[in-house]
């Protein structure tokens, strides 16, 4: 085995490609004279308003204030074992066999209506293959993908599109990300009320200059 991905250099260097360079070179910075040579790794010069440093009220102890390194680093460090490891690769992919199968989990209308459930049927299946807004996956390829980006990230945000069809968009978690100018109770792409409850998500394209606003009901987040 590589011993060198465990170094955290290797992660930040994968974290570039998920955030801008400005903000990772500002959550990073080699330890300079502060631990002892053989334990020297990265810290954080600042701290971001990132979801990882939000206040969480259900629990009583924050992983992140233990932890060297925000987030990010951690999901760019999990992505790259998935790609290089094949201890990771099989653990996913025993998951994705076992969990959801090959063709996904089916779901089976099953009233006392049967004319209901003919109808069911059938509308399920026109919206189980063309679903996606994004691709031409079904549903069944879309649920393999939902479980190996919250298995991999940590988080899966999927989007209820305001369609006829009422078709879905999967977001990965460097997508969810606030606009330079938002209020203060938006962390991370994430806007909260005074109750700390999610009340829209901010969505960036792959440029990273465009951003839209969708309401918390539209917005289906699946964490850890």
């Amino acid at each position: 085995m590589d011993w060198n991905v465990l170094k955290p250099k290797n992660w930040i260097s994968a974290a570039k490609n998920l955030l801008p360079t400005r903000t990772v070179e500002k959550l990073y910075t080699p330890a300079q004279n502060i631990l002892p040579p053989n334990r020297r790794s990265v810290i954080r010069t600042e701290r971001e308003i990132l979801r990882d440093f939000g206040w969480r009220p259900l629990l009583n102890a924050r992983f992140d204030e233990f932890a060297p390194m925000p987030r990010m680093a951690y999901v760019a460090a999990s992505r790259y074992f998935a790609f290089t490891n094949p201890v990771y690769v099989r653990l996913l992919d025993l998951a994705e066999m076992f969990v959801i199968g090959i063709d996904g989990l089916y779901m089976v209308p099953s009233a006392k209506n049967e004319r209901f459930n003919n109808l069911a049927r059938k509308r399920l299946k026109s919206w189980w293959n063309n679903c996606d807004v994004s691709s031409d996956k079904d549903f069944g390829e879309l649920q393999g993908t939902i479980l190996n980006l919250w298995l991999k990230d940590g988080e899966c945000f999927i989007i209820l599109e305001n369609d006829p069809q009422r078709r879905i968009r999967i977001c990965e978690t460097q997508e969810i990300a606030s606009p330079t100018s938002t209020n203060v109770n938006t962390l991370d792409g994430i806007e909260y009320d005074s109750n700390l409850r999610p009340v829209a998500y901010w969505v960036r394209d792959a440029l990273g200059e465009n951003y839209r606003k969708y309401l918390a009901e539209q917005v289906i987040h699946i964490y850890t």
